[in-house]
């Protein structure tokens, strides 16, 4: 018998659990969501049940951090457990991430955390791109 691999450990991206105001953005519309969690590679979210959204659909997260400080990530939302929503970042769009990547750091509370996690983005980025 094999033991289950906790999903936290397969996980090649560390992802933390972040509580802020958010918008979803789509080419005519803008909705309140509630992040729940964000990585370098995306962002699970809870969307208000009554919103209809198509599986693949092409949104921009943006995530109010304080009065003048705001990110943006560009991706693709999918169903996710527990009628959550997930932003699967695209990764060929990468935004200024400047604010991303701090308060990922402050997060985790380990900047070699964050080193680590870019230099697998970057790696995964030359793989695929050399496909």
């Amino acid at each position: 018998m094999v033991a289950e691999t906790p999903v936290e450990d397969r996980r090649r991206y560390h992802r933390v659990g972040f509580h802020a105001d958010a918008w979803l953005k789509f080419d005519q519309r803008s909705i309140p969501v509630e992040l729940l969690d964000i990585s370098l590679t995306g962002a699970l979210l809870n969307i208000n049940s009554d919103t209809n959204l198509d599986d693949g659909a092409a949104a921009k997260l943006s995530v109010e951090l304080g009065a003048e400080v705001e990110f943006d990530m560009t991706g693709s939302l999918v169903p996710h457990c527990d009628g959550n929503f997930a932003l699967h970042r695209d990764l060929s769009l990468v935004e200024d991430d400047h604010h991303l990547r701090r308060l990922l750091e402050l997060n985790l509370g380990d900047p070699n955390l964050m080193d680590r996690d870019i230099e697998t983005l970057v790696a995964d980025h030359n793989q695929f791109n050399s496909e």
